[in-house]
């Protein structure tokens, strides 16, 4: 260059920025759930599209999509260069569920099982059977759980499942069990006691929640006669003895209980002893043994003595009295006055001791 002009150099530093923009991974949601999108390194920033978004426009958007969505983020930053990327969300359905019960209502204790249905695959279930006084008998983790409902009333009973993509639902069905209270059976009976004159009774129900009644009075060979759906019945007995009576009652939801009373009626009680008897086997008082109106076998004992005390018989037979013959020997006991000791027991009396004298005649 000619001229007086000088030459004059310099340098330009030209520094090439690459923009930092984070953008979150691909991932998955639960149908229903929302997530917040974190975006940074950047300073203005747009996501598209904005559906699902609360707010398009800033780094950390909560996003609730209904459906699958690719969001694409547009950022720029302090120097005024851009960048972009994609996210990828895939929305997992929920898990469908119902369930069913068997039975639905009974009368206590209540054994219920309960049946999920769901076309869902689930990883787990926890039900909640309404039930807090059976502490932890109240929830399963089963499938297929079975509960006793042990109190009367009303449950309501909550399913919670998770699905095999992590998803949860819940389904709730009010008031859907019923158990109904337990009728209590109970009753009295006047007189206390009967007799050959006094057989009559009357009965009086002292049932709790009961609306219907069947009673049997033990008297079997009564026919008909032996049973009433009265609530407060009599019965007129035609034998004497100890009769079972039942009292069988239902509720008005049809649970049922039963009770039982014993009753008594005495008969006429006599029991005879001879004093002397002569066993020379000419047929004619040959034996020595009580007679008497309700003698009978229970607890029934006999043993006769020589005057020194020694036993010369015995038996538990009430139909087999002393030939007069030796116990053990079978040899002819002596003429001599003996004495003689029986036990008897019966409904009339009870368990009695008898003594008396017995003269042996030859």
């Amino acid at each position: 260059m000619g001229g007086n002009c000088a030459t004059v150099a310099d340098t330009m530093h030209i520094t090439l920025v690459t923009p930092q923009l984070n953008a979150p991974a691909d991932f998955n949601i639960c149908g229903g759930a929302s997530t917040q999108l974190v975006a940074t390194g950047m300073l203005n920033y747009n996501w598209s599209p904005s559906t699902g978004l609360n707010d398009a426009n800033i780094a950390n958007p909560i996003a609730s999509p209904v459906t699958d969505i690719t969001y694409t983020i547009h950022a720029t930053d302090i120097n005024g260069c851009t960048a972009s990327d994609d996210v990828i969300i895939t929305v997992m359905p929920m898990p469908d569920i119902n369930f069913v019960a068997t039975p639905l209502s009974g009368c206590k204790p209540l054994l219920v099982s309960f049946t999920p249905a769901s076309a869902s695959q689930l990883a787990s279930y926890y039900w909640d059977f309404g039930d807090a006084p059976s502490g932890f008998a109240n929830n399963s983790v089963l499938e297929l759980p079975v509960h006793q409902y042990n109190n009367s009333g009303t449950y309501t009973v909550a399913l919670n499942v998770i699905s095999i993509d992590g998803c949860p639902n819940t389904i709730v069905q009010n008031q859907l069990i019923n158990v109904y209270q337990q009728p209590v059976s109970s009753f009295t009976f006047l007189p206390h006691e009967g007799d050959v004159d006094n057989m009559l009774f009357t009965f009086y129900d002292e049932s709790v929640n009961a609306a219907q009644w069947v009673w049997t009075f033990g008297e079997e060979n009564a026919g008909a006669e032996n049973s009433s759906t009265l609530q407060n019945p009599q019965h007129l007995y035609t034998n004497t003895g100890f009769f079972d009576v039942w009292l069988y009652v239902t509720s008005p939801e049809g649970c049922s209980d039963s009770s039982s009373n014993h009753i008594i009626i005495r008969g006429e009680y006599a029991i005879y002893f001879p004093n002397a008897f002569t066993p020379d086997n000419d047929g004619i008082n040959d034996y020595f043994y009580p007679e008497g109106i309700e003698l009978n076998n229970n607890a029934y004992e006999l043993y006769i003595y020589s005057r020194w005390g020694e036993l010369v018989f015995s038996t538990d037979d009430v139909h087999k009295g002393w030939d007069g013959r030796m116990q053990g020997t079978g040899s002819p006991a002596q003429q001599d006055v003996y004495v003689w000791v029986m036990w008897q027991e019966n409904y009339i009396i009870g368990r009695q001791k008898y003594t008396g004298h017995v003269t042996l005649i030859r």
